[in-house]
């Protein structure tokens, strides 16, 4: 038991290491590996076998997490600190949440799913149609999950280089909900 608590804060101190050093690549890294194992579970959950898992799609999915979710999250974590702080004041988290949950989390949900579908090869339109068809149940779903997390995220309970890694833990529970919605017609097939 020893040598997982030292192995696990050893890898601890690593990355918060490599968030500091390299944190644009290392978040990339965070965001990759917690999307493959949100569209893993996604597809457990949608009753796949071991033996029938997509791993197509779950390497796009991957290829999103990291091209995608970890380096825009990491540059909207540092503007929202930035420029939604108030000077330390206590409304602050709520501001962020609230920007986080409305015109981010669109951008963001949108261009998650523009990418899984321009990977697969889908016309511009079926991207559009396909956008259209989802946004609004990816943003109402998520408000019955992202504000609790992020009453933590965007507080200073944690670290502002490791509010991604929280995030992505958070994320492998909403990547499956995300991955069952944007490839619901892929499972109607």
């Amino acid at each position: 038991m020893e040598f997982v608590v030292r192995t696990a804060r050893d890898d601890f101190v690593l990355y918060q290491h490599l968030a500091a050093t390299d944190p644009v690549l290392t978040k990339a890294c965070t965001s990759g590996v917690s999307y493959v194992l949100g569209d893993l579970l996604a597809q457990a959950y949608q009753g796949r076998s071991l033996s029938g898992v997509d791993l197509a799609r779950t390497a796009r999915s991957g290829v999103a997490g990291f091209c995608i979710h970890g380096p825009f999250v990491h540059f909207w974590i540092q503007w929202a600190e930035a420029n939604l702080a108030f000077g330390g004041a206590w409304y602050s988290t709520l501001v962020k949440m609230a920007v986080d949950q409305t015109v981010w989390s669109l951008f963001l949900n949108s261009l998650y799913t523009m990418a899984i579908l321009a990977i697969q090869g889908r016309r511009p339109q079926q991207i559009r149609e396909e956008v259209d068809a989802t946004w609004w149940a990816a943003l109402s779903t998520g408000w019955r999950f992202w504000p609790f997390v992020h009453m933590v995220t965007f507080s200073s309970f944690v670290a502002p280089e490791l509010k991604l890694l929280f995030i992505d833990v958070m994320e492998i529970a909403w990547v499956t909900i995300l991955a069952t919605i944007v490839n619901r017609e892929d499972e109607r097939r």
